[in-house]
């Protein structure tokens, strides 16, 4: 968009130029502070993209999330129930990295005709409840690097910020799970955002390992993007998510995989909290919840 305009006297009107100034950065603040509220109420069709992979909903999964879900369970619970659902996210993501046909000889001396990943990984975790899933990473890939993305929310135009990013110095050739946290309430006109890039997005204290609106997702793709990471070597964790931040990530970046353990239904364009959900992830985890 061009706009003409004309000043008098040019650049020695400091007055007038001011007052275009401060108007056009008053009109782009009102229109950052909208898009989360925007994203949440944009419409989205019931089928998911095909990029997208939801565990499958079998009992233990159900069983899982019904005591994650539970605001009664204690800390203890929740952090090895978190630990465990994880792993089992993680694991799933592996499946989705290339292997090659592989043969071995077993102490049978009978040749197995398998796979072997032949590409290697990396870990991104957004700081803070992005490193929740950094435990399932390191038991399911032994000596995993993990680098991390500190994303925090600038206050004024409620837009999440880079701050901290430290990653491998071979990124670019890695294939990058990342691991995304979002604090799932995000109250006007800042909240305080941190992504940890592990794999999951995974999307602190953002403090939730779940993507509601995608925004912050969208900026941890964008950083690894930066990096010459290729876009179909990101693979996208998050324990959950919602139907509007799915379709938002997989709108701008169609090549990065998502995968979660469960997508729920309803993003509230009132208050941006996931329904049912599971509430302030990073705070249940850490301890950290408001008396």
């Amino acid at each position: 968009m061009y706009i003409r305009q004309i000043i008098p006297r040019g650049l020695e009107n400091a007055v007038a130029i001011d007052l275009i100034t401060k108007h056009i950065q008053r009109q782009l603040k009102e229109r950052l502070n909208s898009l989360r509220w925007d994203q949440a109420r944009m419409p989205v069709g019931e089928a998911l993209p095909e990029t997208v992979v939801v565990l499958e909903p079998t009992n233990q999964i159900k069983g899982i999330h019904t005591i994650l879900r539970d605001h009664t369970t204690s800390r203890d619970d929740f952090i090895f129930y978190a630990e465990r659902l994880s792993t089992l996210v993680i694991e799933r993501s592996l499946a989705e990295l290339p292997f090659d046909n592989y043969t071995v000889t077993t102490p049978v001396n009978v040749e197995y005709h398998g796979k072997k990943l032949t590409k290697q990984i990396c870990g991104v975790s957004i700081l803070r409840a992005g490193g929740t899933m950094e435990v399932g990473l390191s038991r399911v890939c032994q000596d995993v690097r993990i680098g991390k993305l500190l994303i925090q929310t600038d206050p004024s135009s409620g837009e999440p910020q880079l701050h901290y990013c430290k990653l491998p110095l071979n990124v670019s050739e890695l294939y990058v799970l990342l691991m995304v946290c979002i604090r799932l309430k995000l109250n006007r006109p800042a909240t305080l955002l941190l992504i940890y890039v592990i794999w999951s997005f995974s999307f602190a204290n953002y403090a939730d390992a779940t993507v509601g609106t995608g925004a912050a997702g969208l900026m941890a793709i964008r950083v690894l993007r930066d990096h010459d990471v290729p876009e179909d070597h990101i693979i996208f964790l998050t324990f959950l998510a919602a139907p509007q931040g799915i379709h938002v990530i997989a709108n701008a970046f169609p090549k990065v995989r998502i995968v979660t353990s469960m997508v729920d239904p309803i993003l509230s364009p009132d208050t941006l909290w996931i329904e049912p959900g599971i509430g302030n992830f990073g705070d249940r985890y850490y301890g950290t919840e408001a008396d």
